[in-house]
């Protein structure tokens, strides 16, 4: 499920901005969520913009396409429950980055 939240930091979003439908992977490839013009975001009100897909996952395979790293800073972060704080995917020694592409146009 994709959302995106605003922030005033890099360690963790504050604020839900939007959500968008559950989906179901059908495999590999690309999926494309579109936010709605209704629900538009305001750029500019917060410092930092969070994009998360939140994925029930097993503990077998990747839940999103990775990239073959190194890693960037703050582009590998995970977290694993709820309640957790977000971690680097270097903290379990993935060297990786997600794919997650987000265009931005008005």
């Amino acid at each position: 499920k994709p959302k995106i939240y605003g922030s005033s930091s890099t360690n963790s979003p504050e604020v839900e901005l939007w959500s968008g439908n559950e989906y179901t992977s059908q495999g590999q490839g690309w999926v494309e969520f579109i936010i709605p013009s209704v629900n538009s975001i305001e750029i500019g009100s917060y410092t930092f913009y969070w994009v998360v897909i939140e994925v029930d996952q097993n503990s077998s395979g990747f839940p999103i396409g990775i990239d073959g790293g190194p890693p960037v800073d703050n582009a590998d972060l995970i977290q694993i429950n709820t309640s957790g704080s977000w971690t680097t995917l270097s903290y379990y020694g993935l060297n990786y980055n997600w794919l997650i592409e987000v265009y931005i146009s008005n």
